[in-house]
């Protein structure tokens, strides 16, 4: 008897627990058989996106005198990115040799930042930086005695060993004769260490590790330079300011560099300086460049936008202007 009631329960509680199970299952089925809930409505979930600052460039912004002081040019580093995606495109097993080409043809003209597709002309909006005389670079100088404003151009053309590069090990790539700019910096880290001198001895030495981002172009052919000789560099223009004219104008004064991108479209570099006793302070760094050829160069204000300098002289300018401006403009000593 016993036996009997404790089966008679067990099915009872088996039953009970099916029908519990297929309820719940048909509420999820049928959400009108559930609870009453109160009513939302559907938001489509979408993925949050990093916003890249920067505007695409035109050479119509150049027909005037004036540029807008706030225009940001592209940011280098999202182009950059996207080149590496584009150089990383390999040919399919079963893709035929013109496809591969029309392909990649495609892929250029793709809008990968700020509505700009690599085959565009690129600008890039830099600070002018001060002791320009003395360094590689774009810079300016200034006489507080003379109140003449200088301004220069020197790039700089030291082979580079293609160290970085994602496929190095294999294929070693290297690149020589570009004019190469750095148009960004960022201070990776910096530290202090006992370096070993002879008879046991010890040195303090300070490291320094920096990443930069810029351009390497084949030859500038309107920059009238000496390449070889940075003693004296020439100024690409010079002209007189009130000293505090100056003051405000210089520290913010920019330069606009627009380029038109060409294989192999990025190129590795890595620096390291050795120690010495007397030498205690060592640089590491890599760079990484986009590469092609400098459309131009204009030299403008931060404050008005006004335009200072275009190299070349005609860069820019609508076609009417450029025989009477080329006529007009000063020339560098």
């Amino acid at each position: 008897m016993k036996k009997w009631f404790l089966l008679a329960a067990t099915s009872a509680l088996a039953g009970m627990g099916t029908a519990q199970a297929t309820q719940v299952a048909e509420q999820m089925k049928s959400p009108s058989s559930a609870m009453p809930q109160e009513q939302k409505s559907a938001v489509p979930h979408r993925p949050r996106e990093r916003k890249v600052e920067g505007e695409k460039f035109s050479m119509e912004m150049l027909d005037s005198d004036r540029l807008d002081p706030a225009y940001p040019g592209l940011p280098l580093g999202a182009v950059i990115e996207a080149v590496k995606k584009f150089v990383r495109e390999k040919k399919g097993e079963f893709e035929s040799t013109a496809d591969y080409k029309r392909r990649m043809a495609a892929a250029l003209n793709e809008k990968v930042v700020a509505d700009s597709s690599l085959n565009d002309a690129l600008a890039f909006v830099v600070p002018v930086k001060k002791d320009g005389a003395y360094s590689v670079g774009i810079g300016y100088d200034f006489n507080a005695d003379t109140g003449k404003v200088k301004l220069y151009v020197f790039p700089r053309t030291r082979h580079l060993n293609g160290i970085g590069a994602p496929d190095y090990d294999i294929n070693k790539p290297s690149y020589k004769g570009l004019d190469q700019f750095d148009l960004s910096s960022k201070l990776n880290s910096k530290g202090r260490y006992k370096g070993r001198s002879t008879y046991r001895g010890y040195y303090p030495i300070e490291e320094t590790y920096t990443s930069t981002m810029g351009v390497a172009v084949n030859r500038i052919p309107f920059l009238d330079i000496d390449r070889g000789y940075t003693q004296y560099i020439k100024p690409a223009f010079q002209f007189t300011l009130e000293n505090a004219v100056a003051a405000k104008e210089l520290p913010v004064l920019k330069a606009m560099v627009v380029m038109q991108l060409a294989s192999p479209y990025i190129a590795y570099d890595y620096e390291r300086s050795d120690s010495t006793p007397q030498r205690i302070d060592v640089t590491t760094t890599d760079r990484v460049f986009l590469t092609g050829n400098i459309l131009g160069i204009i030299f403008y204000s931060g404050i008005t936008g006004d335009i200072l300098g275009r190299l070349p002289a005609s860069f820019g300018l609508p076609t009417a202007k450029q025989a009477a401006n080329e006529g007009s403009a000063p020339a560098a000593q």
